[in-house]
């Protein structure tokens, strides 16, 4: 039985290419990274293919598209994305890049002009259900 001590850790796989929406998403959950198997990638194609990979554990993505075409990349792999827990991070606020966002499903959408504070919120809940759900009999 798993108590809230010893809770079954969360995978979360963040995704930025750019060097510095990385580090600012980093520095936005740094103080909840402790509370997960933290995953970062800078290629697409080295996170294509670990989201091939099974994952039997409870698993989350944040995605951080730098512009509309890397967006548009993020929607080719559709059929990797849907079935993920995501958070996506939109470079813009426009009607159409709304649109292509939701085709991925994402669970939360924030945008790359804002501090990230609501990403870290959001996944501090998602942490803190973690936790309680796997302390469940």
């Amino acid at each position: 039985m798993r108590t809230p001590t010893n809770p079954k850790i969360m995978k979360l796989l963040i995704y930025a290419s750019g060097g510095e929406d990385r580090r600012r998403m980093l520095a936005a959950i740094n103080g909840q990274a402790h509370r997960c198997t933290l995953e970062t990638y800078a290629d697409l194609e080295r996170l294509t293919g670990r989201l091939r990979k099974s994952c039997a554990e409870e698993m989350w993505l944040v995605l951080v598209a730098g512009t509309c075409e890397e967006l548009g990349e993020f929607t080719d792999l559709v059929h990797l994305i849907q079935h993920c827990r995501s958070i996506l991070v939109l470079p813009d606020r426009r009607h159409r890049t709304l649109v292509a966002a939701h085709m991925l499903y994402p669970r939360y959408i924030g945008y790359l002009d804002g501090d990230f504070s609501d990403i870290r919120s959001v996944l501090a809940q998602v942490f803190q259900k973690n936790i309680v759900n796997t302390a469940q009999p």
